[in-house]
């Protein structure tokens, strides 16, 4: 009953609403590019290894910044990434950190 009522309420709007549709349609096919939904850029997935490599600290200093909250994964299927665009202000403010002078 209430595939009915959705697919009834459905075909009532397309009615009341048709002249929007054909506008629409008449605005895709007359325009000399289709109409494009703009995407996000993909994003760099970095794994454990590969986060560690970048940021370039050892295995002690990860757990850490993880138990700290300076680190924190995406859990994706159970395993954790990390994306990079939510880690570049860490990897420039490593970049200018200046190195610790020698005593």
């Amino acid at each position: 009953m209430q595939l009915h009522d959705f697919l009834s309420t459905i075909i009532t709007l397309l009615k009341e609403h048709s002249s929007l549709f054909k506008q629409l349609a008449d605005r895709q096919n007359n325009s000399p590019q289709p109409l494009q939904l703009i995407s996000p850029p993909k994003d760099e997935i970095l794994d454990l290894k590969q986060f560690r490599d970048l940021m370039n600290i050892g295995p002690s200093t990860y757990r850490r910044r993880i138990l700290d909250g300076t680190f924190v994964p995406k859990l994706i299927g159970g395993k954790k990434y990390f994306l990079k665009s939510e880690i570049e202000h860490l990897i420039r403010h490593k970049e200018n950190k200046k190195p610790k002078k020698p005593k």
